[in-house]
């Protein structure tokens, strides 16, 4: 007598997958608002890049809120950024160091 256990084998690991599946179906279907990342930059040229992509939207184009935040100085930006004002800060790593 020979038993075909390749349909029920099957069967079970589609329900398995099926069960697996329905967190991802419900996660992509609640309307979640989207979070704005402040970044903070310093006047300084190689920053100037977060403001371009701000200005011509590259930002919206991959899907993310930011908002670029100027500062006159990196001891302001500094302040803001360990008092968790701003999420993102771009500079030099020695000024950070410098700093604190």
């Amino acid at each position: 007598m020979t038993r075909n256990f390749g349909s029920k084998w099957s069967a079970v690991a589609g329900l398995i997958i099926l069960v697996l599946a329905i967190p991802l179906i419900n996660s992509s279907a609640q309307v979640k608002t989207p979070r704005t990342y402040k970044i903070a930059i310093s006047p300084w040229i190689a920053d100037a890049p977060a403001n371009v992509a701000e200005a011509k939207g590259f930002w919206k184009e991959e899907g993310v809120s930011v908002k670029v935040i100027n500062f006159s100085d990196d001891e302001e930006y500094t302040k803001d950024f360990y008092n968790k004002k701003v999420d993102f800060g771009l500079d030099m790593i020695g000024t950070m160091v410098s700093d604190h």
